[in-house]
């Protein structure tokens, strides 16, 4: 098992180096400056170029960049906000990206599984088929369709949840962006785990143990349940990742100060560090979400456990 760890360690942090690498030179190879303000006089961009190091060599400038990072400096804002470090801006702007992402993971996962679970257990039934249908719907739908009908409905014809994020009641402006994040996700874990448990429950080992007298909550819970979770929990990891991440759109549309919104203000202002520190945290979220998925592979299968030829 360390050995199974060490090595996914090491691929981890080889593709979070390679992450960074690449996006620092399609970002500094891409055409544009930070410093496109037509008042500023060639002598004045020149000027600002060389405080922020921008006119070193490109392998120069990474490797200066590559150190920093590594002592946990973004560096700053060039023109979103002027000379703020970017670690304040991800301060600023992470937490209630990352909060609306994992609640509405938690709610979606508990109802897609639960629903999932369920309509495997009636399989084929008027429920089960019902079931399919809404899944179908809420797989093909985008979250900002979510957010666009529950903007209309709930905050400006019925006004009875805020249209807008508003600091003054967190909980309240959460409701929409939670729901909107929420159903996807309950949509598509709900389909993996019928799907999954549909199959388990038609393996041998299953039916074997219903020939021994094995039923209800026990089998259930040690034959069927167990056996599903690995593709279901795989499949959360990932829609996780999107979600602690910040979804864009949906953060327009209600806006929410998140790293979604930091995002596309960013890419609009040519803003390169804070775009590259974003796509860093991204990079890492991902990675590290891998990782941990290695890692309960390990624990909810041990025949997945690696022995000493990895």
């Amino acid at each position: 098992m360390k050995k199974y760890l060490l090595k996914r360690l090491i691929i981890s942090i080889v593709t979070l180096f390679c992450s960074v690498l690449v996006m620092f030179l399609l970002l500094n190879l891409m055409p544009g400056s930070p410093f496109q303000n037509e008042k500023l006089s060639p002598e004045q961009r020149a000027l600002l170029l060389s405080k922020y190091g921008l006119d070193k060599s490109l392998p120069e400038r990474f490797f200066i960049y590559l150190k920093n990072l590594l002592k946990g400096d973004f560096g700053v804002s060039y023109s979103l906000a002027a000379n703020v470090p970017i670690s304040d801006l991800l301060k600023a702007h992470m937490p209630i990206s990352m909060i609306l992402g994992f609640v509405a993971m938690v709610i979606g996962s508990l109802i897609g599984m639960s629903v999932g679970f369920f309509s495997a257990l009636a399989k084929d039934s008027i429920g089960d088929k019902l079931c399919s249908v809404l899944t179908i719907i809420g797989i093909s739908l985008p979250s900002y369709l979510f957010s666009i009908f529950f903007s209309y409905t709930l905050g400006f014809r019925t006004g009875t949840l805020p249209m807008l994020f508003e600091h003054s009641h967190p909980v309240l402006s959460s409701i929409m962006p939670v729901l909107s994040y929420a159903l996807p996700v309950a949509a598509v874990v709900c389909r993996f785990t019928r799907d999954e448990a549909v199959s388990v429950m038609e393996s041998d080992y299953v039916l074997f143990a219903k020939s021994q007298g094995i039923s209800g909550m026990r089998l259930l819970t040690g034959y069927i349940l167990r056996n599903s979770l690995m593709p279901v929990i795989t499949v959360i990891m990932m829609l996780l990742v999107g979600l602690l991440s910040g979804s864009m759109v949906t953060e327009q549309i209600f806006s929410i100060p998140g790293i979604g919104a930091l995002l596309t203000k960013a890419i609009t202002a040519n803003d390169y560090n804070v775009v590259l520190a974003l796509t860093f945290v991204y990079a890492f979220i991902f990675i590290a979400a891998r990782l941990l998925l290695d890692v309960l592979y390990g624990i909810i299968d041990p025949r997945i456990r690696v022995s000493g030829k990895g």
